[in-house]
């Protein structure tokens, strides 16, 4: 609240007049002007070092991806020339576990095994180093993530490389890399991926279902017993074995991340990938066909099936599938459900002759033909 004073004098006639008035101060403005300036200041300097801070970010990953693609050429060349020494020497040491796969993938045993597989080829131990080049590097820390395109039929893939004082040293996967785990529930499936497999991620959970949705509507899966967990995995396998990929564990199907096994350049998935994807998702839906327990270690008899059905519903490939061929071409194709039946209802113990008397052996004289009988080849089933 202010005071105000006036300053009256009377005069000769008896009236008053003002002869002085005071009042509040004028407000001092400079204070704003200084708040402001400080405020423009720091914004100014904020933004400058913000820019600073991009065009060293910048630098240091023009000089990273020239540096990382020497050594991904190093490695190809290496790898190519089959100089070991020099290929490990690019290979981050401190890292034991990818150092031993590396010792292992130059090895003379693996040189005789060599994998051509697309979904498991990063996570095989045996698989060739690609020629690769750079398309987008992520700087974190010491460890560039590198985003590579490699090979004749091209596939994104992302490598890791370490800086240390002997240079970048390719390095094992970092689990930041994909971000959070999702969980999607698509019909009989439970998808597990991670964030960074998001995008690319819905077409090939749309056609693990198609597929094993088909199998399992043709071969009757048990009801109570359909659910199938699909485990895209981040890590590569460990040594020994140990976590292979891709793999069938029970009830869960684990397969490599796309960012791993490879992704498309373009919009298309490779045909191949595909085709494995199929097999994958045909031989778990057959595998819960076959057995009452997804624990259950298959027979003989169970896993010699299983395998023949998974490459005939994937690769159309009779030669393959000798066992099936003669039950269709007996019984007709629309017993196959049955046999899975009966295999999974004996649990595969019973022997091969109660096997070949069943269902190997032609029936008997004045028996009525099962549908599609005798001439029936696995090439006319829905399933090709």
């Amino acid at each position: 609240m202010s005071v105000q004073f006036e300053w009256q004098a009377g005069n000769e006639d008896g009236r008053w007049e003002v002869i002085a008035k005071t009042g509040p101060r004028p407000k001092r403005k400079w204070f704003r002007w200084v708040l402001g300036a400080v405020l423009v200041l720091i914004v100014v300097t904020g933004v400058g070092g913000y820019l600073l801070a991009r065009r060293r970010y910048a630098q240091a990953v023009g000089q990273a991806t020239f540096q990382v693609q020497s050594v991904i050429d190093l490695e190809a060349r290496a790898f190519q020339e089959g100089n070991k020494i020099l290929y490990l020497e690019q290979q981050d040491s401190a890292s034991p576990d990818w150092y031993a796969r590396q010792q292992r993938r130059v090895s003379e045993d693996c040189e005789r095994s060599r994998s051509g597989d697309s979904l498991g080829s990063i996570d095989d131990g045996c698989f060739p180093v690609l020629p690769a080049k750079i398309q987008h590097i992520d700087l974190r820390d010491d460890v560039a993530w590198a985003e590579v395109i490699e090979g004749q039929s091209p596939v994104r893939r992302v490598r890791f490389y370490r800086r240390t004082d002997l240079g970048w040293k390719h390095t094992a996967p970092r689990d930041e890399f994909w971000n959070v785990a999702i969980e999607l529930h698509y019909g009989d499936l439970l998808a597990r991926y991670h964030r960074r497999d998001a995008p690319d991620i819905d077409l090939l959970i749309e056609h693990i279902y198609q597929v094993y949705d088909d199998v399992c509507t043709q071969i009757e899966c048990p009801a109570d017993n359909r659910t199938l967990t699909v485990n895209f995995v981040t890590q590569v396998p460990g040594l020994e074995g140990t976590g292979e990929l891709p793999r069938l564990d029970g009830s869960q199907l684990f397969l490599p991340s796309p960012w791993l096994s490879g992704l498309p350049v373009g919009e298309t998935w490779d045909a191949s990938y595909l085709q494995e994807l199929t097999h994958w998702a045909a031989y778990a839906a057959a595998a819960k066909a076959i057995r009452t327990d997804p624990d259950q270690k298959l027979s003989v008899l169970q896993q010699v099936i299983l395998d023949e059905y998974t490459v005939w519903y994937s690769e159309r490939e009779e030669a393959d599938a000798a066992l099936l061929k003669r039950i269709v071409q007996l019984h007709g194709a629309d017993a196959l459900p049955e046999v899975f039946r009966w295999i999974r209802d004996t649990q595969g113990t019973q022997n091969l002759r109660t096997f070949t008397n069943r269902w190997l052996s032609p029936p008997s004289i004045g028996a009525e033909k099962a549908p599609h009988a005798v001439s029936a080849p696995l090439g006319t089933h829905p399933l090709s």
